[in-house]
């Protein structure tokens, strides 16, 4: 391959991983709705999941991000399902993240208690456990919009393995 042949492929490629992070910051997180909802479904029989929505450049709900656990196939589409019921938009976009563990249907539900909103009951230990094994997966698949990359500094690392993948100096 020429020089140039392989100066026209990096560029190719580089613009590509550019217009990621353009199309990304076109949205911005509502943080209320996104807690809103995480309440709506954590009190509606998904105690696992969580939800961050995020605003298009008019000011709507561009997406919803569902992340956590669920027992079963039927909790993920339930997710999705009450998710559009609260926001009562049936056709709202919704990235899908939710893990299926079967292995969670075992764990023991809290007892029925009085609620406390100045002092509501700490999360069981497995609840946090399973939260803290979620949360340090690493990076798979697309981050919330607001979590910044592991790597500060993905350009470095992208351009080492091309110039090294095609022998470029």
């Amino acid at each position: 391959m020429t020089r140039l042949a392989r100066i026209l492929f990096l560029a190719g490629i580089l613009l590509t991983v550019v217009a990621a992070p353009i199309q990304a910051q076109s949205r911005s997180v509502d943080t209320a709705a996104s807690q809103k909802l995480t309440d709506y479904l954590r009190k509606h029989r998904l105690p696992l999941v969580g939800a961050q929505v995020t605003q298009d450049s008019s000011g709507g709900i561009g997406q919803v991000m569902l992340y956590g656990y669920v027992a079963t196939d039927f909790g993920k589409r339930d997710a999705e399902k009450k998710t559009r019921n609260f926001l009562k938009q049936p056709n709202v976009e919704i990235v899908n993240r939710i893990q299926v563990r079967p292995e969670i249907r075992s764990l023991k539900p809290k007892p029925a208690a009085v609620e406390h909103k100045e002092n509501p009951p700490p999360e069981s230990q497995e609840q946090q456990n399973a939260t803290k094994e979620y949360m340090n997966q690493g990076n798979h698949g697309p981050r919330p919009y607001n979590q910044p990359a592991s790597n500060p500094d993905p350009w470095a690392e992208i351009l080492q393995s091309f110039s090294i993948g095609i022998g470029l100096p």
